[in-house]
């Protein structure tokens, strides 16, 4: 999501640098979401995503572990959820991180 932000402020297509990692299929699918701008077709919501991450969160302080990298990703799900984006693709993400999102 971040690298598509910088190539959609940079004018370069989300396609075009995904182009570059294209045993990837999985980036190649957010990519073709992202750039159409189309978040409504989705096998699990922003919020299911979420709510996975909630989970891996308290495994971890469970575990005795650090959780900065799934609380600050949780943060900003929080954000996209608040944003209404919670029924939408996970790739919806990149409207809160984006400068005037």
């Amino acid at each position: 999501i971040h690298a598509a932000n910088l190539c959609q402020s940079e004018g370069v297509g989300v396609g075009e640098f995904a182009a570059l990692v294209q045993d990837n299929p999985a980036l190649q699918q957010y990519a073709e979401v992202i750039e159409s701008g189309s978040f409504d077709d989705f096998t699990a919501s922003l919020q299911v995503w979420g709510e996975a991450l909630d989970h891996i969160r308290r495994q971890g302080v469970d575990a005795g572990i650090n959780t900065e990298i799934p609380d600050f990703m949780a943060s900003l799900f929080d954000r996209a959820i608040a944003a209404g984006q919670g029924r939408k693709h996970v790739m919806a993400l990149i409207r809160v991180l984006q400068r005037d999102g």
